[in-house]
């Protein structure tokens, strides 16, 4: 600061809350504080897909196709049919059904171009826009989904190296 040198990329933190309702708040330093600039409600992954931990930002794109797979839980009834064809020594192959953190599901392809403002934090995994009716609880097949305009501010506020941490805390 002596010589008016100034970092164009403060540090910033992402937090991301699974409490009800989820949501993901932005903190930046500055100055010598920590400071909230941003909070929104987001989505995360269905049967826990979004793992709990902290990574570094390590990929940034204003839009991009996500392609992939969803677990979909199937029905009682559903289970029950799977269960009776597979004791009865059925091979049920191109099924897509395997168990997923607890739950019988069906792996459904997904093809979404489009995705705007993505932050890649772990593996395939990302910060991003999605558009969906509601937001506030797990819905993606593993990214942290959030409206439109949200999705932007993070976008333009984070860069490469910014943390983004995942839990379920306590308020």
């Amino acid at each position: 600061l002596k010589d008016g040198f100034r970092n164009p990329w403060p540090y910033t933190w992402v937090q991301v809350s699974k409490t009800d309702p989820e949501t993901a708040t932005v903190w930046t330093l500055v100055g010598t504080k920590l400071l909230a600039v941003l909070h929104t409600p987001v989505n995360t992954g269905v049967l826990h897909s979004t793992p709990d931990g902290s990574w570094p930002v390590y990929e940034r794109v204003p839009v991009t196709t996500m392609k992939g797979a969803f677990p979909t839980p199937l029905t009682p009834y559903q289970q029950r049919l799977y269960r009776a064809a597979k004791s009865a020594g059925f091979a049920l192959k191109g099924t897509n059904i395997d168990h997923w953190h607890g739950a019988l599901v069906q792996w459904r392809p997904y093809d979404d171009p489009g995705i705007k403002w993505v932050s890649y934090f772990d593996r395939g995994r990302a910060l991003h826009y999605f558009p969906r009716a509601g937001y506030g609880w797990p819905q993606s097949a593993g990214c942290v989904e959030m409206p439109d305009k949200a999705a932007h501010q993070i976008f333009s506020t984070i860069h490469y190296g910014s943390v983004v941490t995942v839990s379920k805390r306590l308020r």
